[in-house]
């Protein structure tokens, strides 16, 4: 059986381009922040540092996030870490010389805020090895560092931190060999870093290495300054923005993503160890002498050992009772249901087709789905049986041969002929329960044993590697046992033995291999007297089992997870898309010499529109599924002016492929009540979707309209239709096409129309689709409006 790893690794290409990538970056930034500072230092340093500010909030905000799926929490750790120091960096922005925000400090303040930051950051690096696959407490990690920060940040402004700056004179030597001594601590947090590598993701371990030299870096830039505004400071700067990068190129990128391969490379292995378990049950059926075979609920034979096809040969495709009577219907004597049912029955048969008798036992089994089969196996003892008929002849005989003799010697000899039938029966079933128990136990890992009345074990079979079943034998559990393990175990025995009434429960316990979870099933024993003279107890080992399951659980959250970022992305990409066709425009109209403010409002308006998205689309489930007519949000809206600004958002997009926008905007439309921004998004989704339906060019029409709900036309709903002349839908698509994830582009997501149609339904409307292929696609907008309708309109 071959199985697929369910966890890809990611291409040695793709590491390398993002590596790329990251580079260019940060040297574009560089370059940026270099000009910046030949015209204005202070400008330069404000952004620099709120850079790593925002690099150290998205790395906490990531972690913090992702922490429901980690099994560790020292990923956390470093970043609530980082979060720390970037606070007391955003306070050091504020009091920096020349910021003049916060009054009454010298450049003194924010150079001991600096370096009350990067000691932190330090003394955190160094940490970072020693807590990797410890557990810690999240909690505490963040109400740690929210006390360090507080205390970091008062006692520099309280004059109780040493003097770091001096006006005219530059550095002091406390801050001087503090960068020194800051520069060591991140050399020793490389050194632990570097014997702990095997710990970290070789990529992870890279990263971080290399966040450490930059770091270094930073802090040797800063100990050589003499004003604050010095060619130095700046490239030290520059190197902490690049530390803050690759820490976070380090967790997030590298972190959060490995989690996956681990835990379905556990599931692989346990598919592997599953596989062998049945090669070697299937080994042992294979080796055994007695016939068997398995039978499918709808009677098909699934399986037969080698001694069942010499007995009645191969199964060639046939039911069971083609097989074994060679008739057209299920056996009456079989009791096909009751087996399904969960019942065992033992029954002597002969076959027809060799003459021979056997001792047949019909038992169920459940495979791993759930679906039962019967397991069926046939012993052969037609000598046993010729043998137990010789001698009831031979016993009929002298019981002729006496007959004459005397009465009392008649009833002698039969009495004596009973008792012998009754004890080669006995004999017989005894050696035939013993050997399929023996088999039973040999082919399983099922601990079995028996204790008396007072709870002491008798008897034991355990088939773990070690096991010394007299270290058990004549002892109780609370013997050798913890006392709740020993008392769980006791209490389910006490019980059987006391009700007569079989039990089973799952109990963990401490054996010599570790922490286990047992299966436990007990069932009483009864004593010629009919009372209860014991209890025996069969144990499985379902770890491995629970384990697997919960494994399982964390992927499905991960995948949730993924679709909700793909959410996110998915939405905020149309108002980015809206401003680079504004400002492409704008740069046209720039060229020629015209006014191109409209496309520059246009712009800004898309990028306010893309900041609330940030602040709204954290969750799917935040996309609007009812919207209260008291919403503070909502605003009256002209719904023309709205899709005219959608229609100039596309217009460049549509020109390119060589669309004809058509609009048929009604006169005197009522306004409609919403949240800004919900309706220019659904409409702008239905525009987009219609140019990308006509690639090779084609007529889009937009309409609005009124639509009476009754006689007065007081009350009714603003149309909006959306039609193009591109390549239609088939029926089946267009049934599934605002269904979340469905999607017919290569590149799409399937959350486009999903959204739409939420936010439509959230004010009480609808949208409707007329499709059909090669004849275009209309999509109609239906939201409710009155005309009494007044107020500021959110166009």
């Amino acid at each position: 059986m071959e199985f697929t790893q369910s966890a890809q690794e990611r291409p040695p290409e793709q590491g390398r381009t993002g590596t790329w990538r990251m580079a260019l970056l940060l040297t574009a930034l560089g370059i940026v922040l270099l000009v910046l500072s030949r015209y204005s230092f202070l400008a330069f340093h404000v952004i620099a540092e709120l850079a790593s500010v925002t690099v150290a909030a998205a790395l906490f905000m990531v972690a913090w996030h992702a922490r429901r799926f980690q099994s560790e929490s020292h990923l956390l750790f470093l970043a609530t870490a980082y979060l720390a120091a970037a606070c007391i960096d955003l306070v050091h922005t504020l009091t920096y010389s020349g910021m003049n925000i916060i009054p009454g400090y010298d450049s003194n303040l924010p150079t001991q805020l600096w370096l009350a930051a990067r000691y932190l950051q330090a003394l955190s690096l160094v940490a970072f090895p020693l807590v990797i696959n410890r557990p810690l407490r999240v909690d505490r990690i963040v109400v740690a560092y929210a006390a360090i920060t507080v205390v970091l940040v008062g006692l520099p402004m309280a004059g109780v931190f040493p003097t770091a700056f001096v006006e005219g004179q530059g550095l002091t030597p406390f801050k001087i060999v503090s960068e020194y001594v800051i520069s060591g601590l991140l050399v020793v947090a490389g050194v632990l870093l570097y014997q702990r590598r095997d710990r970290l993701d070789e990529t992870m371990f890279r990263y971080l290495m290399a966040a450490l030299v930059a770091a270094v870096g930073s802090e040797l830039s800063f100990a050589l300054y003499v004003s604050v505004y010095d060619t130095v400071n700046l490239v030290g700067h520059l190197l902490k923005i690049a530390s803050f990068v690759l820490v976070y190129r380090a967790i997030v990128v590298s972190g959060l993503e490995r989690p996956f391969e681990v835990l379905f490379s556990g599931l692989h292995r346990s598919q592997e160890d599953l596989a062998r378990e049945r090669d070697n049950l299937t080994s042992i059926l294979d080796a055994m002498q007695d016939s068997v075979y398995i039978v499918s609920r709808d009677h098909w034979i699934l399986y037969t050992n080698p001694a069942m096809r010499r007995q009645f040969g191969a199964p060639d495709g046939r039911v069971c009772f083609q097989y074994m009577h060679d008739a057209d219907v299920p056996c009456a004597d079989c009791h096909f249901d009751r087996i399904l049912a969960g019942e065992t029955q033992q029954r002597l048969w002969t076959s027809p087709q060799t003459g021979r008798t056997y001792d047949v036992l019909d038992t169920p089994i459940r495979y791993g789905d759930g679906e039962i089969a019967k397991l069926k196996i046939m012993r052969d003892v037609t000598e046993l049986k010729s043998v137990s008929d010789r001698l009831r002849d031979a016993n009929e005989q002298l019981e002729e041969r006496v007959q004459a003799r005397t009465v009392e010697l008649m009833a002698a000899n039969r009495a004596l002929r009973d008792e012998v039938e009754e004890r080669v029966r006995a004999e017989r079933a005894l050696r035939i329960s013993e050997e399929r128990f023996r088999v039973a136990l040999k082919s399983g890992a099922i601990i079995v044993a028996h204790v008396d009345r007072d709870l002491r074990y008798t008897w034991m079979y355990n088939p773990h590697p070690g096991f010394v079943s007299e270290e058990w034998i004549g002892k109780r559990d609370d013997e050798i046992l913890p006392p709740a393990e020993a008392r769980a175990l006791m209490d389910l025995k006490r019980e059987v033995l006391e009700s007569g009434v079989g039990a089973r429960r799952e109990v963990n316990l401490r054996l010599a291999d570790g922490p286990r979870i047992y299966d436990i099933v007990a069932e009483p024993l009864i004593d010629g007297e009919g009372q209860g003279a014991g209890v025996t107890t069969a144990a499985l080992d379902i770890t491995e089992q629970r384990n697997a399951q919960d494994a399982l659980v964390q992927a499905e959250k991960l995948t949730l997870a993924g679709k909700l970022a793909a959410s996110f992305a998915h939405e905020i990409k149309n108002p980015l898309q809206a401003v680079i066709g504004c400002l492409g425009l704008a740069r046209e109209l720039t060229a020629n010499g015209e006014d191109a403010t409209r496309y520059f409002d246009v712009a800004a308006d898309e990028l306010q529109r893309a900041n609330r998205l940030v602040s709204q689309m954290r969750d799917m489930h935040q996309a609007p599924t009812s919207v209260s007519a008291d919403d503070a949000e909502m605003v009256p809206a002209d719904v023309n002016a709205l899709v005219d600004r959608v229609l100039t958002l596309s217009d460049k997009e549509a020109r390119n492929r060589g669309v004809v926008v058509e609009r048929a905007l009604a006169e005197d439309l009522p306004v409609v009540s919403l949240i800004p921004g919900h309706l220019e998004q659904v409409t702008l989704n239905l525009v987009l979707n219609a140019l990308d339906a006509m690639p090779d060019g084609g007529t889009l029409t937009v309409r609005t309209g009124w639509e009476h709900a009754n006689g007065d036309g007081a009350e009714g709903a603003v149309v909006i239709e959306v039609r193009d002349t591109g390549v239609g839908m088939s029926p089946e698509v267009a049934a599934h096409v605002f269904e979340d994830f469905y999607s017919t582009k290569p590149t799409g997501l399937g959350l486009g129309l999903f959204i739409c149609r939420r936010i439509v339904e959230g004010y009480g409307g609808r949208i409707e689709l007329e499709s059909a292929e090669g004849q275009g696609a209309c999509f109609t907008v239906h939201l409710p409006a009155e005309r009494a309708a007044e107020g500021k309109t959110a166009a």
